[in-house]
């Protein structure tokens, strides 16, 4: 991964992850660099080994923190208000019928960075 991500990840920490998960990394690990692999922390249910990387004021109810809790009610009810723009998103890219690429709106195009995907909206014309 190295050179192909634009952030400097410090860990990547897991919690209530299920069994079958450490199987699954025992079969990758030897893939992973060393500084990977040690970058990161399974916790299961052991809240007090979490609390140890995190301060408990930053974390939510549900993981033993004081931070309000979060259920993804919001982000559910937005997912779903958008629902319009990823229908008229799916209409556009490869498809077998259409023989080729078709091009997105001018108003989906990327304005600033080639190649980044655009979540913006309005009339106007490029």
């Amino acid at each position: 991964m190295k050179g192909s991500f634009p952030l400097r990840f410090k860990g990547f920490h897991f919690v209530f992850e299920p069994r079958v998960f450490y199987w699954a990394f025992a079969a990758v690990k030897p893939f992973l660099s060393k500084k990977l692999a040690d970058r990161l922390y399974f916790h299961g249910s052991n809240l007090k080994s979490l609390h140890a990387h995190f301060p408990r004021d930053s974390l939510p109810a549900q993981l033993g923190g004081s931070a309000p809790g979060y259920g993804g009610e919001e982000l559910a009810r937005q997912l779903l208000d958008s629902e319009h723009y990823f229908a008229e998103h799916n209409r556009y890219g490869y498809t077998a019928d259409s023989g080729g690429v078709a091009e997105p709106p001018a108003a989906c195009r990327p304005r600033y960075y080639p190649g980044a995907f655009c979540m913006q909206s309005g009339d106007e014309d490029d």
